[in-house]
């Protein structure tokens, strides 16, 4: 076992606040990190996309560079409180967010950078912050909480080993990210093709429309469409299901939702024990399609498993197989679908709009039976390929939620051979 060592933050880290910025700054000059890319992200992106327009005095003086924690200093919950992400390199002309702390490192033989991106988002760094934040309208983190916070860490070593083998799944959880998002644009652009543009393939394997095939306008969609087409609804190709269940105790289901998508890109294992309301009953291949604005771009393909379930928020399409989930995934990804929910949510805010499962079922999409088939065909083994990396991500994901706590707390150690 591991020995921990315990010792004052303050004496490891120099905090500092972020830049104070106005609206008109944003967008243009030099490289910015902001309260939300440090929200989302263990350790800040390999390239920076927003920007602001700041001096050099002030990129000196909110500067980023490598073994930085971030910390965000204020949210309307002490769950979202302190939510860090660090440096792995140096960031010239950078600078950070005003909503944001910047601890620094002042001890670099005893902390590690790579250690630390994971430590800081660990459950025993998160009790350290719900037990010593402060709560009035929002919560709030300082200098003061700052200075006497203590932490028990292992020696350095012990750290780098940690530190090199969460990363690396880390790593790899990101990778799959990126292969993932160019196959939905793979799978977005192929449907644009033949769907919108209608340049599926002809009886000569021509591109239909820009050879030459014959259109007709179509009073339903207000556009023209394919000779001998017709128009289909959502809910033709795939039913909705509003079957529900009480989760049973004792009984452990892969829960879907939308905080647990964001998160995870897919469900979390729960047990009915921990779950206190009424879900939809999931089946196998189902399409899960978030009924919130904005949040409508949510789409997730469900697994072939047992003992599925899903939150109330989403909008559960019965596909029965693959190939029928695949091309329901498909529209429900394309941008006059968002459009289409977008324009018939409903609601008091337009930040909580949402648009009922009748509205979306009823989305209209112009239909031709061998034309989707063969679409079918085509995309199936793209949506495939996207579930497969997307259950691997989840095993990482769990492989390192598992490990982290073991880690961290020194239940187990990393070997060495020499």
């Amino acid at each position: 076992m591991n020995r921990l060592k315990k010792h004052k933050l303050s004496e490891l880290y120099e905090i500092s606040s972020g830049i104070s910025t106005k609206p008109e700054q944003y967008g243009v000059g030099s490289p910015f990190l902001s309260f939300r890319t440090i929200f989302n992200n263990y350790f800040i992106p390999e390239e920076l996309n927003e920007f602001m327009n700041t001096n050099e005095t002030e990129q000196e003086t909110y500067s980023v560079k490598k073994g930085d924690v971030f910390l965000t200093r204020t949210s309307e919950t002490l769950d979202e409180l302190a939510m860090s992400c660090v440096a792995l390199k140096d960031y010239p002309s950078a600078t950070f967010s005003g909503f944001a702390k910047r601890l620094r490192p002042i001890q670099n033989d005893i902390i590690y950078d790579k250690f630390m991106g994971f430590f800081l988002r660990s459950k025993y760094f998160r009790k350290i912050i719900d037990n010593n934040a402060i709560m009035t309208l929002r919560a709030s983190f300082n200098e003061k909480i700052f200075s006497y916070l203590n932490i028990e860490l292992p020696k350095y070593k012990e750290q780098v080993k940690i530190g090199n083998l969460l990363h690396l799944l880390e790593e790899k959880i990101k990778l799959n990210k990126k292969v993932n998002i160019e196959l939905e644009k793979l799978a977005k652009t192929l449907y644009d093709y033949w769907f919108v543009q209608f340049d599926f393939p002809d009886e000569n394997k021509r591109p239909y429309k820009s050879s030459g095939g014959a259109m007709v306008y179509n009073e339903i969609l207000k556009r023209e469409i394919p000779v001998g087409w017709r128009v289909k609804e959502l809910q033709n190709i795939a039913s909705i299901s509003n079957e529900q269940i009480a989760p049973f105790e004792g009984v452990t289901y892969r829960h879907y939702s939308i905080p647990a998508f964001d998160e995870k890109g897919t469900y979390i294992i729960e047990l009915g024990d921990d779950i206190h309301s009424n879900k939809f009953i999931i089946k196998p291949f189902d399409v899960l399609i978030s009924k919130l604005n904005p949040r409508f771009s949510r789409v997730i393909c469900a697994d072939n498993e047992d003992n599925m379930l899903s939150s109330t928020e989403l909008i559960v399409f019965r596909c029965n197989d693959e190939q029928n989930q695949s091309i329901v995934y498909c529209i429900a990804k394309s941008d006059n679908f968002y459009s289409y929910c977008v324009k018939n949510a409903t609601g008091s805010s337009g930040s909580h709009n949402r648009i009922n499962s009748e509205i979306m079922g009823a989305y209209k999409i112009p239909y031709n039976h061998s034309t989707y088939e063969l679409f079918k065909s085509r995309i199936s083994d793209i949506i495939q390929k996207r579930n497969h990396i997307i259950k691997e991500n989840q095993k990482l994901i769990s492989i390192r939620d598992f490990l982290l706590p073991m880690l961290m707390n020194g239940q187990i150690s990393i070997a060495t051979t020499e």
